[in-house]
């Protein structure tokens, strides 16, 4: 009966334990809301409508049944935060059919909507789809949550049926992989599937929970009673106690007398028997000790008189060697120099066999410290690519938070949080292009592009539409003056790189007191061509960055307001080079600058 009342206290503790768990479910779920609403207006940094000029406000919109959370979590955002410079509404359609043009629509894999059946009408309404939960490759933009943390994937395709636009470093931090899409998507299928098992067993926990506080309380009413019966049973024991204490305590006493008597009389005798043991061993030794001196003294008589006899032979011997050691003198000293002759010639073969086993050791050591640093410089690329790409989401993760952090911060309250959050987003962002440079550094060592014969011409078209609106907004030009019939023998996704680079910095790099200008022409030489890219912008101190004009992290202007990695020009010296070319630099401090970069016409 007594061990039934401890039962009881550990169920309930387990009752109160799985009940403080769904609320923390609850609380995980609320926290992942504000997290989906939050990339989502990440997602609008990046991706431009064409048609919001002729809007009044940015329409989100949630299709399924079961996002009541969600909703309010979009709703208490918009209160707070524009798109594009709009009011945000949050609308909510609980079929297919009610759906009604959107900027954003989301959906979830849960509601069971396939996006197949609705992503025509959303090309036609230039919508991006934003879903949760789907494999690989159905969607504008997917994303899945595992082990607390957001990824997801890309498809630039879609995003361009519906004629929207998108910043390519986007691009940079979404998996782009099918396989690894894969391996995550069947993480999150067994981790849903167990999910559910926990729930099956959590129910039918909560039911044997129910049934034993049922049988608890029953057997509490009945321990009620018996404890009272105890209770009186308790004091009749506690005075039997008392009784039998007081004689413990005298039976005690006598036994300590007679223990302590006891051990005298054994210490005394163990004292007697030890002096008594080493009197007789004493004796022995010494009689032991007398015998073996009386033998010894027989033995060194008898070897003196050994030592005399041997030392009388050792004499005559001696006068024997004297004669000997003449003679074998002066054969010693002819045996010298034919033996040194010798030498001579050994030591010679010697050293010519080892200076020629050297050589080829050394030249086996170098050939396999060649290969070392082939794998190394290897896995050096592998290691970066990784660790780049890895970085990716906790910086998404870091921004995100810090934009929630914002949100639920009053300012006001002390002025240098602004601050601080202004250096917190300026550092994020620095972060954020640096993983952005490394991964293209790490992607130009790693994978070799196709090359074949390309426009430059054609680029430039393209990426001249790109920058529109960049160049509008600071009153700048781009003139491109290669001719159509010019070519070369390079990788258009590289090449589009190299001329992106240079746009961007001489965008970053413009003379605050004039209109930017950026002149392109190309003309044809033996089997190269030349490119010539010239800006009228701030240029560049050649005489003060001599020697460091393509290296890495190397930045030439001292403006901290310019954000900047310092590996663009290193970036594209080195999608020149993988292309077989060359890159040269004229500038003068406060005129501008000019690129030479020359690049085969046709494969060698």
């Amino acid at each position: 009966m007594n061990l039934q009342r401890p039962l009881f206290l550990i169920l309930l503790l387990l009752f109160n334990a799985i009940a403080n768990a769904q609320e923390d479910v609850t609380e995980q779920e609320l926290i992942k809301n504000k997290q989906r609403v939050s990339y989502i207006y990440n997602f609008t940094k990046y991706i431009d409508w064409e048609n919001l000029d002729s809007q009044t406000e940015f329409v989100i919109g949630i299709l399924g049944t079961n996002n009541t959370d969600l909703i309010a979590e979009f709703k208490a955002t918009a209160l707070q935060k524009n798109i594009k410079n709009l009011p945000v509404v949050i609308k909510n359609f609980n079929s297919i059919e009610a759906i009604t043009p959107t900027n954003i629509l989301y959906l979830n894999k849960k509601d069971n909507y396939e996006p197949a059946l609705i992503l025509e009408q959303l090309y036609f309404n230039h919508c991006l789809l934003v879903t949760e939960g789907y494999p690989f490759g159905l969607s504008m933009i997917n994303f899945i949550e595992i082990d607390d943390e957001f990824h997801f994937e890309i498809s630039q395709e879609k995003i361009s049926r519906a004629e929207l636009l998108f910043d390519p470093a986007l691009l940079s931090f979404s998996i782009q992989s099918t396989a690894d899409w894969n391996s995550l998507y069947e993480r999150l299928q067994e981790e849903k599937e167990t999910v559910k098992d926990q729930d099956i067993e959590l129910k039918k926990l909560n039911e044997e929970i129910n049934l034993q506080k049922e049988e608890i309380q029953n057997q509490e009413n009945k321990l009620s009673a018996t404890l009272d019966e105890i209770a009186i049973q308790k004091l009749l024991l506690s005075d039997q106690e008392t009784i039998i204490s007081k004689q413990k305590k005298n039976i005690n006493t006598k036994l300590k007398r007679l223990q302590s008597l006891a051990q005298e009389i054994l210490i005394n005798e163990d004292v007697n028997n030890t002096l008594l043991n080493t009197f007789e061993q004493q004796y022995k030794n010494i009689s032991t000790q007398k015998k073996e001196l009386a033998g010894q003294y027989e033995i060194l008589e008898n070897q003196k008189s050994e030592i005399r006899d041997k030392e009388q032979k050792i004499k005559s011997q001696n006068d024997t060697l004297k004669i000997q050691v003449g003679e074998i003198e002066q054969q010693r000293i002819t045996l010298y120099v034919f033996l040194t002759s010798i030498i001579f010639a050994i030591f010679f073969i010697y050293f010519m066999f080892r200076a020629n086993k050297r050589r080829k050791e050394s030249e086996r050591k170098l050939h396999l410290r060649n290969q070392e640093l082939i794998a190394l410089n290897k896995s050096l690329d592998s290691f970066t690519y990784r660790v780049s790409h890895d970085l990716k989401a906790p910086i998404i993760n870091v921004k995100n938070m810090i934009s929630m952090l914002q949100e639920f911060t009053d300012e006001s309250q002390n002025p240098m949080i602004t601050e601080v959050f202004t250096n917190l987003n300026s550092s994020t962002d620095q972060l954020e292009n640096t993983i952005v440079d490394m991964l293209n550094l790490a992607r130009i060592e790693r994978v070799e592009e196709a090359k074949l014969i390309i426009s430059p011409k054609d680029i430039l078209a393209v990426l001249k539409l790109n920058y529109a609106n960049e160049l509008q907004a600071i009153n700048g030009q781009l003139i491109n003056n290669i001719d159509a019939a010019i070519t070369v023998y390079a990788s258009d996704i590289e090449l589009k790189s190299i001329f992106q680079n240079l746009i961007t910095n001489s965008i970053k790099y413009k003379h605050p007191e004039r209109p930017l200008k950026i002149e392109i022409s190309a003309k044809t030489k033996n089997a190269f061509c030349t490119i010539t890219y010239s800006d009228n912008g701030v240029g560049i101190d050649l005489e003060k960055f001599k020697g460091k004009l393509f290296n890495m992290f190397e930045r030439f202007n001292t403006d901290a307001t310019i954000e900047g990695t310092g590996v663009g020009m290193y970036i594209v010296k080195r999608l020149v080079e993988t292309n077989n070319g060359k890159i040269a630099l004229s500038s003068e401090f406060g005129q501008g600058l000019t690129y030479h970069i020359s690049l085969p016409i046709k494969p060698n």
